[in-house]
């Protein structure tokens, strides 16, 4: 009989694996390219989140496990843009211009 995390893939391994890459590949290009792109950064929650109950229930998945990944390093990466876009704010200010 073969049970949960008996070397079984997840059938959401693929989806996971695609979030991870989608969202982290966004949050590096959004960090190149001098623009914050915050749509882009929601897949990287949604691969965590679902790659942590998929990790439960399927420890032997590699999609799974990479996807997981992935998708904790764009959650660090997307909250710290969020804190350096909120200490240049704090410190510039909200538009930097000087009404005339």
């Amino acid at each position: 009989m073969v049970g949960p995390g008996s070397g079984r893939v997840s059938p959401q391994g693929t989806a996971i694996l695609v979030l991870g890459i989608v969202g982290l590949v966004g949050i590096l290009a959004s960090l190149v390219l001098g623009c914050f792109c915050m749509p882009v950064s929601v897949c990287s929650w949604i691969a965590f989140f679902m790659g942590q109950s998929a990790r439960q229930q399927y420890p032997a998945c590699q999609q799974t496990q990479v996807g997981w990944v992935l998708g904790l390093v764009g959650v660090i990466l997307s909250v710290l843009a969020v804190l350096a876009v909120g200490v240049v704010f704090a410190f510039v200010g909200g538009t930097g211009f000087v009404a005339p």
